[in-house]
């Protein structure tokens, strides 16, 4: 069972936290960021959830902090905080945040998106298996477009917001054409959010169209 550590100020949200996620994963709780750090000093943990503002100490620092840990330096932290400013978004995915959500929480969101940031971490890709350097170069440009679709739709699957970046940027210097660079675009505006499902479907229209025939590259 995979072990989550949600950090809030707040006992009604980390109750509210626990009750969600009980029954599927085994959760710790902490208010402050001593207590934090005391759960993660003594326990393997696979994912935190951690608020922004907290009394003692911002979530970013607190990041700062566990990031500064030998065994937690890769653990996936995803925000979980009442404030939904874009500067405290952008500043999110700068720090390399598993993923950023705004409360109040809803319990089906929180799941999926949970889930998908644990099958990101125990797939562990390598970031290697995203090069576009390895395709066959005796291949059609549809059929390197498609594969090369087909590697972003695993990295998105699989959380990986890095290899998702790369292929988007690999994809985009491979002159496929008009529309595809402008999907491609849109692509990485949707990343900076974090929206793997729009980026999915995407993707899926971008395939079905080069299948029928309808994309000309």
């Amino acid at each position: 069972m995979y072990t989550i550590l949600a950090v809030d100020d707040s006992v009604i949200n980390l109750a509210m936290t626990r009750m969600i996620l009980r029954s599927t994963y085994d959760v710790r709780i902490a208010r402050t960021a001593s207590a934090a750090m005391a759960v993660l000093d003594n326990a393997w943990v696979d994912l935190i959830l951690l608020d922004i503002n907290m009394p003692d100490i911002s979530g970013f620092d607190l990041m700062t902090k566990i990031r500064g840990m030998a065994a937690h330096k890769n653990t996936p932290i995803m925000f979980v905080t009442s404030n939904a400013s874009k500067t405290f978004l952008l500043r999110a995915v700068s720090m390399k945040a598993a993923d950023y959500m705004v409360k109040p929480v809803v319990h089906a969101v929180l799941m999926e998106k949970i889930a998908r940031v644990l099958t990101g971490r125990k797939e562990t890709i390598r970031q290697e298996a995203f090069d576009l350097s390895g395709l066959n170069p005796n291949q059609s440009a549809k059929e390197r477009l498609l594969d090369g679709f087909t590697m972003l739709s695993y990295a998105c699957i699989s959380g990986k917001c890095d290899a998702v970046e790369s292929l988007v940027t690999q994809l985009r210097s491979g002159n496929f054409g008009a529309i595809v660079n402008k999907s491609l675009d849109a692509m990485k505006e949707l990343l900076i959010t974090y929206e793997y499902e729009n980026i999915q479907k995407l993707i899926s229209t971008l395939v079905h169209d080069l299948s029928k025939g309808t994309l000309v590259i």
